[in-house]
């Protein structure tokens, strides 16, 4: 949901290995106002987005490559597009807003590279300014192997993802200079994966994802 009321929608069109970034926008009815098509070489994915007071923030991979991309919100120009080889496929899904600049995470390294949400990867986060340039960047490897979705609360980072070969829900606690404070892991006997995060005006973490834990078929799995 936009501060207009509006809605934007990202995503790809077609199919990987021949796929654009897509973005839309539309009116609160739905209508649309703009549509984008972004994309370099034939591996594109659009895996977040956040809105800026100046623009949206679109968070992905061109080409095989992390990518973050600024758009103007009146017609989805790009403002500006950077891209970062971080170590074979890899993407950016999720980033967060900070004092000083913007914390994307993600994933290097994927082994299934031709799957568009668990790619069997090496965790991986990134520092930058407001005008997309790297700042510093941090292997999460050893703790998370796939982030999805960071947010900044009280001063610190909470990221979410998936623990080594996507056995259980994973979540960080770590501060603004890249420490971590704590780390923790949830789950049943069989595969957790965590995709969404949230966090409530009093702190609590929801964490939602599917589960092979006491099921035959994948089940929804959410947890606060």
């Amino acid at each position: 949901t936009c501060e207009d009321g509006g809605f934007l929608q990202v995503g790809e069109s077609n199919f990987l290995p021949n796929s654009k970034i897509l973005v839309i926008k539309t009116d609160y009815e739905g209508q649309l106002q703009w549509q984008s098509e972004i994309n370099i070489g034939g591996h594109n994915l659009g895996n977040s987005a956040l809105e800026l007071s100046d623009g949206f923030l679109i968070l992905g991979s061109m080409n095989r490559n992390s990518a973050l991309i600024k758009l103007n919100k009146q017609n989805g120009d790009i403002i500006f597009s950077k891209t970062f080889n971080n170590g074979g496929t890899d993407a950016f899904e999720h980033a967060a807003i900070v004092p000083n600049g913007i914390v994307a995470v993600g994933y290097t390294n994927a082994q299934d590279s031709n799957n568009t949400f668990y790619t069997e990867g090496r965790g991986f986060m990134m520092f930058l300014d407001n005008e997309g340039n790297q700042l510093n960047s941090i292997n999460l490897n050893n703790f998370i192997s796939q982030a999805y979705r960071i947010q900044y609360i009280d001063d610190s980072l909470i990221i979410s993802g998936l623990t080594e070969e996507a056995l259980d829900f994973k979540v960080i606690k770590m501060s603004l200079e890249g420490e971590v404070i704590w780390h923790q892991s949830y789950g049943g006997d069989s595969f957790d994966h965590c995709f969404g995060m949230d966090i409530g005006n009093d702190g609590s973490i929801f964490l939602a994802g599917h589960t092979l834990s006491g099921t035959d078929n994948w089940d929804t799995y959410t947890m606060k």
